[in-house]
């Protein structure tokens, strides 16, 4: 580190250097790395084997992310310079606007054919209106300048305009940021300090009661307040307002299930009724004092650890006035014990019931999975839909976390679309979640699923690495091909387990009986898996390609598909010993 650089910088490149996971990405590892801090994503890897798109012929963008579950399209270009320079390249931030075209105005016949499947994903996910935020970022370790900043709100109205142009009926969010070293570290110590914001707040009181109650190190203060302060302190801080809350807002989808949809509608047209109906605000702040004289409740320092929903909600009315009368119940949690502050941000998140993803953790079966796991001596798996400690992106490399471990079972288990693009819905679907989550389901058998998705991950990324601009065998290039598809690396993995029993060339009854025998070593199990993906890897282009959509696998396959790639698993099984023979031996359905 030189003089110019700050200490903030220091500890992100301490934290990127001992990343042994994201090394593999190379240059790559800087965005991936904001990637996860940003968006709170567990299964990185399997985040970068869809959305990678980094290559010679990439126009400009090296990531392209579809998130329908939140609704958001992240475009993302990176820059890793060798020397300590006073600013990136301001060429590369003002090229995003032709790099974004691509995604958005380009005709396809333009369309590289590599980038051509994440492009109609892109385009697909905006047709059906499932987009509310798009994202642009331009992503280096170096400080972040005024012209860049300009530079980027010029590609922010390009963006705007090409929206508009193409999709009149949309009005989303559209930001274009430099996310260069001051903003990476402000995320990551957002990741493992509680508070960021540390302004002295004063907090208008309707009426003159507070609630002030005493425990074991802290004091709370529970007041109303009117909804139109929440939304000024929300345009102030934004994003630093959650930073230590689990979960940022889920947004305002118009379904009868999306509860902040709801809230909205109570805001428009009974305002006066969302106190009775909302369950408010819990905050932690540095210190709390109540003025009775001024009713006003002053505070210092703000982070809102329950009630993402309700905020979010109401800063979507950028016209305050139209929240007329609503107000909202607001305690504020004042508490220096470090590992009570720790219970108060996990025990307030589980008893939110907006999204049964957050407390699944409490689930019996998830107990006793992250006792198995820790049996087996393996990291990461921690009962939830996301395990963030104080510290999580300081995780060994080889974890298997959550989001992995149910994306894996889903797609093992007959659902690549959900194991795609729908993986809330493993959470809030109780069907779902006891189909894959019972009293059957081991740490042994996720092992054997998690490993069957990285063994084919890694596949694709042996192919990604192949040269991509001299001639390569055909058949290579057909798989090459197949693995750009939107979902194609869970349709493979669902594919393989429907012809396990042909693999295995024994009759199954139980699926998730399976396993690997001996030690349960992750880095081995991939292993065990890898001779089987690039046995079966070409029939996929022929049987599995004609089923992907741009927006992924469906969610109801088609048998026939299945079928034909199972028959000819079979006819290979019964013509050669291995790899076979080998991987049988390294099977059990027992124990």
């Amino acid at each position: 580190m030189t003089a110019e650089e700050p200490v903030e910088f220091k500890a992100v490149e301490e934290a990127l250097a001992g990343r042994r996971d994201l090394a593999m990405y190379g240059d790559n590892n800087r965005l991936l790395f904001a990637v996860q801090l940003r968006l709170e994503v567990d299964d990185i890897d399997g985040l970068a084997a869809e959305a990678l798109t980094d290559g010679p012929d990439d126009k400009g963008l090296d990531l392209i992310h579809v998130d329908r579950d939140r609704g958001i399209l992240l475009l993302a270009q990176g820059y890793e310079s060798a020397k300590n320079r006073p600013s990136a390249p301001e060429w590369k931030a003002s090229s995003l606007s032709h790099a974004v075209s691509w995604v958005i105005s380009h005709t396809t016949d333009d369309v590289p054919e590599r980038l051509a499947p994440k492009i109609e994903e892109a385009r697909a996910a905006l047709a059906d209106a499932a987009i509310r935020e798009i994202w642009v970022w331009y992503v280096h370790n170096l400080p972040e300048t005024e012209n860049n900043r300009r530079a980027l709100q010029v590609v922010r109205s390009g963006i705007e305009s090409a929206i508009t142009a193409r999709y009149p009926e949309l009005r989303p969010d559209i930001r274009a940021e430099e996310i260069g070293r001051d903003t990476i570290a402000k995320w990551y110590e957002s990741s493992r300090t509680p508070i960021l914001v540390h302004d002295e707040i004063a907090v208008p009181v309707v009426g003159d009661q507070c609630l002030t109650a005493h425990g074991p190190g802290w004091t709370a203060h529970t007041v109303t307040v009117a909804a139109e302060w929440l939304n000024t302190i929300y345009w102030k801080y934004e994003e630093k307002l959650f930073s230590a809350n689990v979960r940022g807002f889920l947004g305002t989808r118009r379904s009868k299930d999306n509860i902040n949809n709801g809230m909205r509608e109570t805001l428009e047209s009974e305002p006066g009724n969302f106190w009775v109906f909302n369950n408010g605000i819990t905050a932690l702040v540095d210190s709390v004092q109540f003025d009775a004289e001024r009713k006003e409740l002053l505070i210092r320092g703000l982070s809102i650890v329950n009630g993402a929903q309700t905020t979010g909600t109401v800063s979507k009315f950028r016209d305050r006035g139209s929240l007329g009368d609503a107000q909202v119940t607001a305690r504020f949690i004042e508490c220096g014990d470090p590992v009570v502050v720790q219970k108060i941000i996990r025990y307030n998140n589980r008893q939110n019931a907006v999204d049964p993803a957050d407390f699944r953790s409490n689930d019996r079966e998830q107990r006793r999975l992250v006792e198995e796991f820790v049996g087996l001596k393996i990291d990461g798996y921690t009962g939830g839909r996301r395990g963030r400690g104080v510290d999580d992106v300081s995780r060994p490399s080889k974890a298997v976390d959550v989001e992995s471990a149910s994306r894996a079972l889903a797609a093992y288990h007959g659902m690549p679309g959900i194991a795609y693009n729908g993986l809330r819905q493993v959470w809030e679907d109780d069907r779902i979640y006891r189909r894959l989550f019972s009293e059957q389901t081991s740490a042994r058998h996720i092992l054997f699923c998690w490993s069957l998705i990285r063994a084919v991950e890694g596949h694709k990324a042996h192919l990604r690495s192949l040269p991509q601009d001299q001639p390569i065998p055909k058949g290579k290039d057909e798989q090459r091909e197949y693995f750009d598809h939107p979902g194609a690396i869970p349709l493979m993995v669902t594919a393989i387990a429907e012809s396990i029993e042909a693999i295995l060339d024994r009759g199954i009854a139980n699926s998730f009986q399976l396993k690997f025998v001996g030690k349960q070593v992750p880095v081995t199990c991939v292993k065990n898996w890898r001779p089987i993906v690039e046995v079966l890897a070409p029939l996929a282009h022929k049987h599995l390609k004609p089923v992907l959509k741009p927006s992924g696998p469906p969610r109801e396959l088609s048998s026939e598909a299945l079928d034909n790639f199972r028959n000819q698993v079979e006819s290979r099984v019964v013509i050669e010993e291995e790899p076979w023979a080998t991987f049988t031996h390294k099977v059990t359905l027992k124990g």
